[in-house]
C-alpha cells in the first residue's frame, strides 16, 4: 500500500511549492488512486512521515472551497519512489484487450501496448485476483471517474464462486438487450434454461458489463442451503459498501422475517447503484427466501440504480410478473441452444468438419453450449453417438487416463467448490486438474478453489462404480471432519459420511452434534436422518436420533409428524431398558400433548417420566417433570394437587448441588409459585436463582432471574421494581443475543404496564414482541401475543381483529385448549361484554 501511494505522488512531485494543488494529492484523491477508504488514509501514510519520505500541508484544492489536507513526496521520497517505479516496470504484466486479444508485456512497455493511457498505479488497482488486467470494459473515462469520485464508499463486487469465462458465443444481442434493460431503470430479469445452456457464463458477462459501474454480488443457490446462506452473503457484501443494518438484523434475528428483510434491503439500495445476480434459483425450496425475492422484486420502482437477475432451470414464473396496478416487473429471457453459425465456432478442434458431420453433432446437441464444448474438447474421431449421454461416456470419460478420472470422480461427489487439499493425493494433482479445467470437466472457481458442472456431475457420478463411490464419499467426509469450522460444514459432513454407507458413525454424530443443529434450526439434517439405514444403527443410538429428528419437526411446527418420529422409538426404547432415554421421549410427547389440549395424556407421560428420572437420581428431569405436572393441575384447576407437585420440586433442588440446569428449574418453579400466590416462596426460589447465576457468571441465567423478580414484583404491586427488572433483564438479553427470552420478557412487561393502566404503552410492547416473534417464527408466542392484544384493545373491531388472528395461529398448531379459551374470549368482544383474561403459559 506505501508504495502504491509513493508511485501515485511521484507523478504529481511538480506540486510540491504550489499554492492550489490537484485533487489527486488530497486524502481522497489518494485514496481513490490506491483503492482504499479515505478514513484509512492517515494510518497508511504514518510511517511514510515517520520515516521522512513525505510532507503534509494545508492548501488549496482545486474545486474545493476551503483548504484541504494535501501530501507531497520529499527528496528522499521521490528518490524511493523513483527506485520502486523501475522494479516495477521489469514486472511481467498480461493483459485482455478490448478486442479480446491477450498480451504479454511488462509494466514499464504498458504505454506502448495498451490502448489509452494508464499510469502503474492505476494498472495495479484494475488487475483482478490472478493479476489479469482486463480492459474489455474499462476506458478512459472509467478511470477519470474513479479517480475523481468525492464519496467515501466504494465499489464493491462480491462474485464468490463465479467460475471464469472461457468462451462467449452467439449471446451478444442476448446480452445487449438485457443490459439496456438494466440500465434503463430499476428491473427483475427472469433467465430460464436447462442444465449447461450457458446460465452462468452469460451471468458472467452480465458481471463484466457492469464491472466498475455499479456494486456486483454473485450468488449461487445450493439444493441444501435454506434463507441464510444468501442473506449472509448480501449482509457481508452491504458491509463493505458502508450499510451494517442487514448483517445486525441477521445477527440477532435466529428466522428473518420477509417483509422486515425487503424493508432492510430497499432502504439499503435507495442510493447505491448495485446489480445482484442469483443462479440456480430452481434448487431453492425455502419459502422464506422465496418470499424475500418476490417481495424485492415488487419493491423495485421505489429503488434506484437496482438490478436483480435470476438464473434457474425452471421455466415457471417463479417472480411476480407484474404489480397489482399491471406495471410491468420481471422480464423473462427464456435461453435456447446456440444457432448453427455460433454452435460452429466453438468447434475450433474440428477444423476440416464437412456440413454433414456438423449437422449431426448440431442435432445430437441442438447448440447446447455445454455439449458443444464437450464434443469440441474430446472430439478424437469422425463418429459422433446418437445421444448427449453416450457421446460423453464413449468419447469423453473412456478415454481419460485412470488419474484423470479418480480426480475428476473426487471432485465430482462434493456439493460445493472445495479447496485443492480436499483432494486425494495423487502425482501430478495440479496439472491434473488444469488439464480437466481446459477439457472443461473441471471449473475453477478462485486460486486453489475447484468444482464441476451439474451436469458433468451427473456424468461422472452415473460412471463411478457405487463401491468406488462410497470410498470417495469416505474421503470428502474425512476432509470435512478436520475442517468442520461451522455448522453448514459439519451438515456437509454428515452428509458424506451417511452416503459413504456408515450410519452408524453418522448416527453418533448427530447425537453428538444434533442439539447444536436444533438449536441454530438447521432442518437440512432432517433429510440426512431420513435417509439413514435403521437396520444397520444400534438401537439406542437410532432412539436418540429419532428423538433429535422429533425435536426439529417440532420446531417447525409439524406436530403429527414429530409426535410420529418420538413415538415411532418409545416401545424401542422400553424393550432395551433405557429408561432415561424412554424418560426423555415420553417428556417430549408430553410437551406436545400439553400443547394440542391433551391434558390427561400428557398428564400420564409425564407421571411415566417422573418414575424414571427418580429411578436414575436424575435432578434435573425429576424438578422440570415436577413443574410441568405442577402447570398441567394448574391448567385444571387443581391448585392442590399443583402445590404437591411443587412441593417435591423444592425437596429435590433442597438435596442437590446448584448447577446451571438446576438454576433453570428453580426459575421456573418460582414463576409457577407466582402463578398460584405462593409468592413469598417465589421469592425466595428467585433470589437463590439469581445469586447463583450471579455467582456462574452466567449472563442469560441473570436475565432470566432478572425477569422472574420482574413478575414476583408486578404481582406485589411494586410496579417501579418490577419495570426496573424487567427492562434489565430486556437490555441482557439484547446484548446476548437470545430473542425467545426478548419476547416472553417483553410480553411480560406489557402486563405489567397493563396492570398499572399505562394501556398504551403496553400496546406499544406488545407489538414490539410481536414483530419480535413473528421475525423469528415463534407461532405459540405470537398466538399468545395477539391474545393479550386483543385483551389489552380497547376498541371492540380491534379485539376482535387481533383474537381471531390468534385463533388461526392456535388452529394451525392444533392448541386445542388454548383455542377453546380463546373462542371464548372472541365471543366476549362481540357480544362486548368486559374481559381481563390471564392464559397461562408453560
Amino acid at each position: 500500500m506505501q508504495e502504491r501511494i509513493l508511485l501515485h505522488l511521484r507523478d504529481h512531485a511538480d506540486h510540491r511549492e504550489s499554492v492550489e494543488v490537484p485533487f489527486s494529492v488530497s486524502q481522497m484523491g489518494i485514496a481513490n488512486a490506491v483503492s482504499i477508504a479515505r478514513s484509512n488514509v492517515p494510518r497508511a501514510i504514518a510511517s511514510l512521515k515517520d520515516d521522512g519520505l513525505l510532507i503534509e500541508r494545508q492548501a488549496h484544492v482545486t474545486g474545493v472551497a476551503r483548504k484541504r489536507k494535501a501530501y507531497f513526496l520529499t527528496d528522499d521520497g521521490l528518490r524511493v519512489a523513483e527506485d520502486t517505479h523501475q522494479d516495477l516496470a521489469v514486472r511481467p504484466l498480461r493483459a485482455i484487450l478490448p478486442e479480446g486479444k491477450t498480451i504479454n508485456a511488462t509494466f514499464g512497455e504498458s504505454p506502448d501496448v495498451l490502448p489509452f493511457p494508464m499510469r502503474p498505479v492505476d494498472i495495479i488497482r484494475y488487475l483482478d485476483e490472478s493479476g489479469l488486467l482486463d480492459l474489455r470494459n474499462l476506458n478512459s473515462d472509467l478511470i477519470e471517474r474513479d479517480l475523481s469520485k468525492n464519496i467515501e464508499k466504494q465499489l464493491v463486487t462480491v462474485t464468490g464462486d463465479l467460475p471464469r469465462v472461457r468462451a462467449f458465443y452467439g449471446r451478444d444481442r442476448e446480452l445487449e438487450n438485457m443490459v439496456s434493460l438494466l440500465e434503463a431503470r430499476p428491473t427483475c430479469l427472469l433467465v430460464p434454461g436447462i442444465a449447461g445452456i450457458g446460465k452462468t457464463t452469460l451471468a458472467a458477462k452480465m458481471i463484466e458489463a457492469f464491472t466498475h459501474r455499479r456494486n456486483l454480488l454473485y450468488h449461487r443457490c445450493q439444493d441444501w442451503e435454506g434463507p441464510r446462506a444468501f442473506l449472509d452473503s448480501v449482509g457481508d457484501w452491504l458491509v463493505e459498501i458502508g450499510d451494517p443494518a442487514l448483517s445486525d438484523y441477521l445477527a440477532a434475528t435466529a428466522v428473518p422475517r420477509p417483509d422486515e428483510v425487503v424493508r432492510i434491503l430497499c432502504g439499503a439500495f435507495a442510493e447505491i447503484p448495485c446489480l445482484i445476480v442469483i443462479d440456480d434459483y430452481h434448487k431453492v425450496a425455502d419459502d422464506v427466501l422465496h418470499n424475500i425475492i418476490r417481495g424485492l422484486v415488487l419493491a423495485l420502482p421505489s429503488t434506484s440504480d437496482i438490478g436483480l437477475v435470476v438464473f434457474s432451470r425452471s421455466f415457471r414464473e417463479v417472480l411476480p410478473i407484474s404489480d397489482a396496478v399491471g406495471t410491468l416487473l420481471t422480464l423473462v429471457f427464456p435461453l435456447d441452444g446456440l444457432d448453427p453459425d455460433a454452435s460452429r465456432c466453438m468447434l475450433t478442434s474440428l477444423d476440416e468438419i464437412d456440413d454433414v458431420q456438423f449437422l449431426q453433432i448440431y442435432g445430437i446437441t441442438r447448440g447446447h453450449p455445454l455439449a458443444l464444448e464437450l464434443v469440441n474438447r474430446g472430439a478424437s474421431s469422425a463418429t459422433f453417438h446418437g445421444t448427449l449421454e453416450t457421446y460423453v461416456e464413449a468419447e469423453i470419460l473412456s478415454r481419460l487416463e485412470a488419474a484423470q478420472k479418480r480426480v475428476l470422480s473426487a471432485l465430482g461427489v462434493f456439493r460445493e467448490a472445495v479447496p485443492v487439499d480436499s483432494l486425494p493425493d495423487e502425482p501430478g494433482l495440479a496439472d491434473i486438474l488444469d488439464e480437466l479445467v481446459d477439457r472443461g470437466l473441471a471449473r475453477e472457481s478462485d486460486d486453489g478453489v475447484y468444482d464441476v458442472h451439474d451436469l458433468v456431475r451427473e456424468f461422472v457420478l452415473r460412471s463411478i462404480e457405487p463401491r468406488v463411490r462410497r470410498d470417495l464419499h469416505m474421503q470428502a467426509a474425512k476432509w470435512y471432519h478436520g475442517h468442520r469450522n461451522s455448522l453448514p460444514d459439519t451438515l456437509e459432513y454428515l452428509h458424506h459420511l451417511s452416503l459413504s454407507g456408515d450410519h452408524d458413525e453418522v448416527a453418533l454424530e448427530i447425537i453428538e452434534s444434533g442439539q447444536a443443529l436444533v438449536r441454530a434450526g438447521q432442518m437440512e439434517l432432517v433429510e440426512i436422518i431420513l435417509g439413514l439405514d435403521e437396520s444397520v444403527i444400534q438401537p439406542r443410538s437410532w432412539c436418540e436420533v429419532k428423538l433429535i429428528h422429533g425435536d426439529l419437526l417440532t420446531l417447525q411446527g409439524e406436530w403429527d409428524h414429530a409426535e410420529e418420529a418420538y413415538s415411532s422409538v418409545v416401545g424401542l426404547a422400553e424393550s432395551l431398558g433405557k429408561r432415561a432415554l424412554l424418560a426423555r421421549l415420553q417428556s417430549s410427547l408430553a410437551d406436545l400433548m400439553l400443547h394440542r389440549g391433551r391434558t390427561s395424556e400428557a398428564l400420564s407421560l409425564h407421571l411415566d417420566a417422573l418414575e424414571a428420572f427418580i429411578m436414575q437420581k436424575d435432578a434435573v428431569g425429576s424438578v422440570r417433570t415436577y413443574n410441568n405436572i405442577g402447570a398441567i393441575q394448574r391448567r385444571n384447576q387443581n391448585r392442590k394437587a399443583a402445590l404437591e407437585a411443587y412441593e417435591k420440586a423444592e425437596m429435590v433442588l433442597l438435596d442437590e448441588d446448584p448447577n446451571d440446569l438446576l438454576t433453570g428449574a428453580r426459575l421456573t418453579l418460582a414463576r409457577a409459585f407466582i402463578e398460584i400466590d405462593e409468592l413469598d416462596r417465589a421469592r425466595d426460589h428467585a433470589m437463590i436463582a439469581f445469586e447463583q447465576a450471579n455467582g456462574i457468571d452466567d449472563a442469560l441465567m441473570i436475565a432470566r432471574a432478572q425477569a422472574t423478580l420482574g413478575r414476583y414484583y408486578a404481582r406485589t404491586d411494586e410496579s417501579d421494581l418490577a419495570l426496573h427488572h424487567y427492562s434489565q433483564a430486556l437490555d441482557r438479553l439484547g446484548d446476548l443475543g437470545d430473542p425467545r427470552s426478548a419476547v416472553e420478557v417483553s410480553l411480560l412487561l406489557g402486563d405489567v404496564l397493563v396492570e398499572t393502566n399505562r394501556s398504551d404503552e403496553a400496546l406499544e410492547r406488545y407489538r414490539e414482541a410481536l414483530a419480535m416473534a413473528e421475525a423469528n417464527d415463534y407461532r405459540m408466542l405470537i398466538g399468545e401475543i395477539l391474545t393479550r392484544l386483543g385483551d389489552a384493545a380497547t376498541d371492540r373491531q380491534r379485539q376482535a381483529e387481533y383474537l381471531n388472528r390468534a385463533l388461526n395461529v392456535f388452529r394451525e398448531l392444533g392448541a386445542k385448549s388454548r383455542m377453546q379459551e380463546v373462542q371464548m374470549q372472541v365471543h366476549r368482544a362481540l357480544t362486548g361484554r368486559d374481559f381481563r383474561t390471564r392464559a397461562e403459559t408453560n
